[in-house]
């Protein structure tokens, strides 16, 4: 059981703009692009259980969210790319897994201004992985409204 809030604070989809344009070959005009902060965790208490069936151990922890994050710039794109340079990056594993598993073809370029330390338990890769599906599901709301 996992006790936590994670609060993810967004700026709206708006149209990439002529400066965006001119930095990035892969955005285009009535392209949407997506500013969220991804929040670090602290783990309060961490129980690990039994290993289950799958390899992996049942876990119980009580974490809280710290003022530590880090900023994604997700942008619609033919492709899927993470500027992370890691082809397993979390936040690609989530893109890509959402879209096949909604079947909506849009890609995504993301740029990761990485301020939660790789490694350090804070959850920073979970974060930003939860970043890209909240930004790709807005993304998918403003499609259907029109």
């Amino acid at each position: 059981y996992v006790l936590h809030s994670r609060r993810f604070r967004s700026i709206a989809w708006r149209h990439c703009s002529q400066t965006w344009r001119r930095q990035s070959p892969i955005c285009a005009p009535n392209v949407r692009q997506m500013k969220i902060e991804a929040y670090a965790k602290v783990n309060l208490t961490l129980e690990v259980f039994a290993e289950r069936s799958d390899g992996y151990h049942a876990l119980r922890s009580i974490v809280q969210q710290i003022s530590l994050s880090d900023t994604l710039e997700i942008t619609e794109a033919d492709g899927f790319f993470c500027d992370t340079g890691f082809n397993d990056d979390l936040c690609l594993k989530a893109a890509r897994t959402l879209a096949k598993a909604t079947g909506v073809n849009k890609g995504a370029s993301i740029k990761v201004q990485k301020r939660i330390p790789v490694g350090g338990g804070l959850g920073g890769g979970s974060a930003d992985a939860a970043a890209v599906i909240i930004a790709r599901k807005k993304n998918t709301e403003a499609d259907a409204e029109g």
